[in-house]
């Protein structure tokens, strides 16, 4: 049997949607999920949770407060842990942990879905700095963590780097599985929504979450100085978040919903992704793999790096990438329509060459049967 432990498992959560997408993937016979919260019934899992969701204003609070509460549950169900296959994802941080000391007792197979690394990113966002005594314990308490489980799943090959380098994990007990698995809304089920596209316009949106590892002052700051009323602009992401700072007409007061998400991202011209420098060692944005398998053109912004995706969108020639230096020339070419629309002619023309990208859902689906088959 199988194990996901998560801390929500609902429509908007992105680790919560590609564990259940997951599951029906590997047609997984016997499955079991703990969790902090679920909404979805589905008869191939039994979902072991507390169903009442955490609120608190303070993210950092929240995740406290989630980490002593996914103790409690893990602890409740020990008994459902015995012998078992056991995936858990990196939120709450440090759940592993308690997994590690148990797992003495209750001797089961420990696979560490790693989709972001834990403390560095609280450096990334500001939180922490790198001196800090606190970070030094974080970081001592995690590498427990990495060094113990049996096997690590990293969504990027920064990521993996960094684990290697930063953590010193061994190579072999490290797998790259890119999060490819998600898309399985068919076409034809995606509902019109006239209030997401504009038919005669140059639509260009971000689609996700907005964490303080992303640059999002940085993205709106080049979309302000753009004078261009054939470019239609806009960020969908969570509630919480917008305030008076923030144009509303530049954003959405709610994630989108599957199928509109999906009509969304097939009907715009350029999906945006933003990026805090050096955050791409300790984080990956999963929504990339989503918009390359859908071949939609990327505006990267990032001020200063030259990372993984940087170097990607320039090999392939499939996107632009936006940082301090070429900022003003980028502002220049968006001023003009002419020069946007044959750009975006020039990368769904390159993107028809990169036969790859439409197997790479089916190569992370088989890398996920052989670790589950390894660990057995």
């Amino acid at each position: 049997m199988t194990i996901f432990i998560n801390n929500y498992i609902i429509k908007e959560n992105g680790n919560g949607i590609y564990i259940l997408d997951l599951i029906n993937k590997l047609n997984l016979n016997s499955v079991k999920i703990i969790s902090l919260g679920h909404d979805s019934i589905n008869k191939k899992y039994k979902a072991l949770a507390i169903k009442n969701k955490i609120e608190s204003k303070n993210f950092y609070l929240r995740k406290i407060v989630e980490f002593f509460f996914m103790t409690f549950l893990i602890l409740k169900n020990i008994k459902e842990l015995k012998n078992q296959t056991i995936v858990l994802t990196s939120n709450p941080p440090m759940c592993g942990f308690v997994l590690i000391l148990l797992k003495k007792i209750s001797k089961f197979n420990l696979i560490f879905w790693c989709q972001d690394i834990f403390p560095d990113t609280l450096i990334v966002s500001d939180i922490l700095k790198s001196k800090n005594i606190f970070f030094y314990l974080l970081r001592f308490i995690n590498k427990f963590i990495y060094n113990n489980v049996d096997k690590i799943v990293t969504i990027s090959n920064s990521m993996m780097k960094t684990l290697i380098k930063d953590y010193r994990v061994d190579s072999n007990k490290i797998t790259v599985i890119e999060n490819w698995n998600l898309l399985n809304l068919k076409k034809k089920n995606i509902i019109k929504n006239k209030n997401i596209i504009n038919k005669h316009k140059i639509n260009i949106f971000y689609n996700g979450n907005i964490s303080p590892v992303h640059d999002e002052e940085f993205a709106i700051d080049f979309i302000k100085q753009i004078k261009n009323k054939d470019l239609y602009f806009k960020i969908f992401t969570n509630p919480q978040y917008i305030n008076k700072r923030f144009d509303e007409k530049l954003f959405n007061k709610s994630f989108l919903n599957n199928s509109s998400f999906y009509r969304c991202l097939l009907k715009s011209d350029f999906q945006m992704i933003f990026s805090k420098p050096n955050a791409l060692k300790y984080i990956y944005p999963s929504k990339i793999y989503n918009i390359l398998y859908l071949k939609k053109p990327i505006i990267y912004f990032n001020k200063n790096d030259n990372d993984e995706i940087v170097k990607f969108l320039k090999k392939y020639k499939i996107g632009i990438t936006i940082n301090n230096k070429n900022k003003k020339k980028f502002v220049n070419l968006f001023s003009d329509t002419k020069k946007i629309r044959f750009l975006i002619k020039s990368y769904k023309s390159n993107f028809e060459k990169l036969d790859f990208l439409e197997k790479k859902k089916n190569v992370s689906i088989s890398k996920w049967k052989d670790l589950l088959k390894c660990v057995e």
